[in-house]
């Protein structure tokens, strides 16, 4: 049976979308069958793919608002593997589904037909809690969390243990797989700070807030900015979508083979 897992954080700007799409990437380059979930309203990943949704054509939306007969006709195939793509009329008519809660199982129900079709079905969410993000915790087995290290300040780093709680109290067999820090420079003061302390800081918050003590770990991988990973998104999904002497030297795209071969270890572990 595959794994659903969804890459999330009520902050934006840690880099979630480059980050699902690079795992992705990964678990692809290792020889697994991936699908890509978009239910980010800003459709990011979704053009990275070579999709731009028009009139007519069938989205994630549809999924959401109407349900599907046949969950495969919203998945579609390219060359960078297959994706159910967003739509960036969530943006405007996200709020009118909060009010059927039907919907919000319409994700997890149509996932749940196809997921033994994958080894991994990888779900990018948007930086808020609102239906979209919900309905993709619903439908997930677990979470991945991207991080930065400008954000370890003590509180911030709460708000986030927090959140991932509260989606938890959402759906009680909700696993967090782990938390890893994105964009790390060690050039910059706050960075070094953050991976120093990052394990410490969670055990502090974790015994704080009662958490569970074998859940919100770090991972050991780190991803190290790297102007690359910008540059890759203009020509495809991922570092691992494209051949060249800068993206095959990537330390980035070496970082995210990393994590992905720690996120796979967690899954089989969780």
């Amino acid at each position: 049976m595959g794994k659903i897992i969804c890459v999330t954080n009520q902050k934006g700007g840690v880099g979630k979308t480059s980050s699902s799409l690079n795992i992705a990437g990964a678990l692809r380059t290792m020889g697994r069958s991936v699908l890509f979930v978009d239910a980010d309203p800003q459709c990011s990943s979704t053009l990275t793919y070579g999709i731009s949704i028009g009139e007519g054509e069938e989205s994630i939306y549809d999924l959401y608002e109407s349900g599907v007969e046949d969950v495969y006709d919203i998945i579609y195939e390219t060359s960078f593997g297959d994706i159910i793509p967003g739509d960036k009329i969530m943006k405007e008519k996200e709020t009118g589904l909060n009010g059927d809660p039907k919907k919000l199982y319409r994700l997890k129900n149509a996932l749940a037909k196809i997921r033994d079709d994958y080894d991994y079905i990888i779900i990018d969410t948007n930086p808020n809690t609102n239906f979209s993000t919900l309905s993709a915790v619903m439908a997930s087995d677990g979470a991945i969390v991207p991080v930065t290290g400008g954000y370890f300040a003590q509180d911030g780093l709460e708000d986030v243990l927090k959140s991932l709680k509260g989606m938890k109290e959402v759906n009680p067999n909700f696993k967090i797989y782990g938390i890893f820090i994105n964009n790390l420079d060690k050039r910059r003061a706050g960075d070094n700070l953050a991976d120093d302390g990052l394990a410490e800081k969670i055990e502090s918050i974790k015994e704080e807030l009662g958490l569970d003590k074998d859940e919100y770990k770090p991972f050991k991988t780190r991803i190290r900015t790297d102007q690359s990973v910008e540059n890759a998104h203009r020509l495809a999904p991922s570092l691992f979508d494209i051949t060249g002497k800068a993206f095959n030297q990537s330390k980035a795209k070496a970082d995210f083979m990393a994590l992905a071969k720690e996120i796979e270890k967690a899954v089989k572990e969780g």
